[in-house]
């Protein structure tokens, strides 16, 4: 065996042969964004690992793992990779629980990973992350030319579909909401008056309420915020407050920055009381929200101690979720709503406005008293509906929307059509739509690629001309008529 250590940063083109290769630490890595009295190396020496995340430190123990020494060498160096240019974050929820899943699946613990061996792996991954790790994992090793890693295995890994998920399926059908009372009755509770001589962690948990209240941060960012983040400005006689808040989901960024907030008087006065206290018990302390040895209170603390803020056991993300909802609900566009809640894209943005609960009963309400509405709906653009069992099963239309097969819709006589199946016959007098066709289905489908197209029209800034999506709604139109008629057919027959 050649002792002498391979760096990551030194591969060539010729293939490394894995029996040779054994990590070596090259150089120190830091976590960004870390508090400043908080060590933020990771420590990557050694048969034991450990790097800061949100207030605890993540360990590895790679003595513990039931694996060979050469697979651990090559997982090493991945995750020393994987720190230099993710968050802690990422690392710890994603690729520590990537390891752990190799060293309970017994046909990995050895680097040979045959065609096979790929196959079994992928029949027995349960969740979507696990998934992503091991096809993130493999293209590293690919990229290193590690000999053992082909194209052929990648491929597999590729074309294998992991568990179905919908994204922010939790906003769309998403039941409880928070109550206005419940909202109405935490505000009441914040605005009995302030006594000055309120301990510490009665005046922490107000600050936190009204914090979620206002902002609705994520408890990273909670985590993060330090004394010297508290901001003022005058303007003659008015003095107006604000909140530096840390920006900690920005994706390939070291240095994430800041997003100025404007606060109100009460929450401000509240934090100044705040720091003074700090200042007074914990002269040297920095962080805005400590324990009582005067420590910054980590990520899961903050967690549980807003739940334990109000008698309704709401927790940081419903906040965030009224908070949004409460925008989408008086008309806030999608960017606003992105910005406000520091996401990445407007992507989720969306799902708050299309599942607008006040909004889509504005829509039913003043559409249900259009005649001229009505009188569209009942205006069907395709043939007439009839049942799948009266047609020949040679004339049934069947195609691909999106990325999902769907069959048996309608049938159509016509042999020479030479249009897109599905998505023209909405729109086609010889279409014969089937009664208990898949036409939510269909619906579904052209929605996901309406999405598709906005997200690409958007990052080119040809959404409002874009032809895609004008044809992709009219058909979407002409697919919500034909649903629409055959409910009400169906409400006429009961």
């Amino acid at each position: 065996m050649n002792d002498k250590p391979i760096s990551a940063e030194f591969f060539t083109n010729t293939t490394v042969n894995i029996s040779d290769y054994k990590f070596e630490q090259f150089k120190k890595i830091f976590v960004a964004n870390t508090p400043k009295e908080i060590d933020s190396q990771c420590y990557c020496q050694g048969e034991i690992w450990q790097w800061p995340c949100r207030g605890r430190m993540i360990s590895l123990n790679w003595q513990a793992l039931n694996i060979s020494s050469s697979l651990k060498e090559i997982l090493k160096s991945y995750i020393f990779s994987r720190l230099q240019t993710k968050s802690a974050y990422t690392i710890t929820c994603g690729d520590l629980t990537f390891v752990h899943y190799i060293n309970k699946n017994s046909i990995l613990h050895n680097i040979t990973w045959t065609k096979n061996k790929v196959i079994q792996a992928l029949k027995k991954i349960d969740h979507r992350q696990i998934y992503y790790s091991l096809k993130l994992f493999y293209k590293w090793c690919l990229d290193q030319n590690f000999d053992g890693f082909n194209s052929e295995n990648y491929k597999i890994i590729c074309n294998t579909k992991p568990i179905k998920a919908y994204p922010f399926k939790n906003i769309y059908l998403r039941q409880n909401y928070i109550q206005e009372s419940q909202i109405k009755s935490i505000t009441k509770k914040l605005e009995e008056p302030l006594n000055e001589n309120i301990s510490l962690k009665k005046l922490q948990l107000r600050v936190l309420l009204r914090l979620c209240i206002e902002l609705a941060p994520r408890p990273s960012q909670t985590y993060a915020l330090n004394k010297n983040d508290l901001l003022f400005f005058e303007n003659g006689e008015k003095k107006f407050y604000a909140l530096n808040l840390p920006m900690v989901k920005k994706k390939n960024q070291k240095n994430n920055g800041f997003r100025t907030r404007a606060i109100t008087s009460k929450l401000a006065f509240e934090i100044e009381l705040l720091i003074k206290k700090n200042q007074t018990s914990f002269s040297e302390a920095n962080a805005l929200f400590t324990n009582k040895n005067g420590y910054r209170i980590s990520c899961d603390r903050i967690i549980k101690v807003i739940n334990r803020s109000n008698t309704y056991g709401l927790s940081s993300g419903n906040f965030r979720h009224y908070l949004a909802q409460s925008i989408a609900d008086q008309g806030g566009s999608i960017e606003v709503i992105a910005d406000i809640l520091g996401h990445n894209s407007t992507y989720s943005a969306r799902a708050y406005v299309a599942s607008t609960p006040k909004i889509s009963s504005i829509k039913a309400h003043a559409l249900g008293k259009n005649k001229t509405y009505n009188k569209l709906m009942k205006m069907l653009e395709t043939g007439e509906i009839t049942n799948k069992s009266s047609e020949k099963e040679e004339e049934y239309v069947k195609g691909v929307v999106g990325k999902q097969y769907i069959g048996e819709i309608g049938s159509c006589g016509s042999n020479t059509c030479s249009k897109n199946p599905i998505y023209s016959c909405y729109n086609c007098s010889k279409f014969h739509p089937f009664v208990d066709g898949e036409h939510d289905k269909v619906l579904i489908g052209l929605e996901q690629n309406v999405e598709l197209f906005y997200n690409i029209g958007y990052s080119k800034n040809d959404v409002k001309n874009n032809r895609s999506i004008i044809q992709l709604q009219e058909t979407i139109f002409a697919v919500k008529k034909v649903i629409t008629f055959i409910n009400k057919e169906n409400e006429n027959i009961l």
